[in-house]
């Protein structure tokens, strides 16, 4: 999972950031409505945004108002200390997935996360079979028949890519978008097709993630 959490507080952030991790879950951290816009219009990889709504350069609905405008569909999850019903109210209307009100419980937060990606990917468990290869998005956990499978942080986020988009072709471009989570760190233009290259040979399966020329990778589920 990779979140966007958009927060000015410190103290939150670092809570946020530490129970995130205990859940092996991804998260970039901006500070405002303008850095965030930003970010979506040079990544949108995000699997949930986790949103304030009391933010320096505005109320954090004004995000979410940009978001609808945009047609971007990335799941919003509201944290806030203006949690009363109206407040929450006005937040659902306008599309959030979810309301928390502040002060919250971390455990509480990360049970909302897991439950907006199953509905965002359509599953009914965390984990995702295709033949014999099974990935739980949480503990991230691979497995071949009953052999544990051993990946990176980068060959994990490529095979849940593909394997939630299955019978989809993911483009290179779409796939380096989800490998980088600093845009100004610098990453080789091979990097996918050695990346697929180490993936193919861990799962030793060749043929399960396939090679569309001059378009991309698809993992086939018919």
């Amino acid at each position: 999972m990779y979140v966007l959490c958009i927060e000015d507080d410190e103290n939150i952030k670092k809570i946020i950031k530490d129970s995130l991790a205990h859940e092996k879950i991804d998260v970039e951290f901006t500070d405002s409505i303008e850095e965030s816009i930003y970010k979506l219009e040079i990544k949108r990889v995000y699997d949930v945004i986790i949103l304030d709504r009391i933010l320096p350069d505005g109320d954090g609905i004004n995000f979410l108002q940009y978001m609808n405008r945009k047609k971007i569909n990335i799941p919003c999850l509201i944290i806030s200390i203006l949690g009363d019903i109206d407040h929450r109210m006005e937040g659902l209307q306008l599309g959030a997935y979810d309301y928390l009100p502040k002060p919250f419980d971390t455990r509480e937060l990360i049970m909302k996360l897991k439950n907006i990606v199953k509905i965002k990917y359509n599953l009914t468990t965390n984990i995702i079979r295709i033949d014999d290869v099974c990935l739980n998005i949480f503990s991230r956990n691979v497995y071949v028949g009953d052999k544990r499978v051993k990946l990176t942080p980068q060959e994990f986020k490529i095979l849940k890519l593909l394997m939630v988009n299955k019978n989809r072709i993911i483009g290179k471009s779409e796939i380096l978008e989800r490998l980088i989570e600093n845009e100004e760190k610098s990453i080789e233009s091979n990097l996918v097709d050695v990346l697929i290259y180490r993936l193919r040979k861990k799962l030793g399966k060749k043929d399960f993630i396939q090679n569309v020329k001059r378009v991309g990778y698809v993992i086939n589920d018919i």
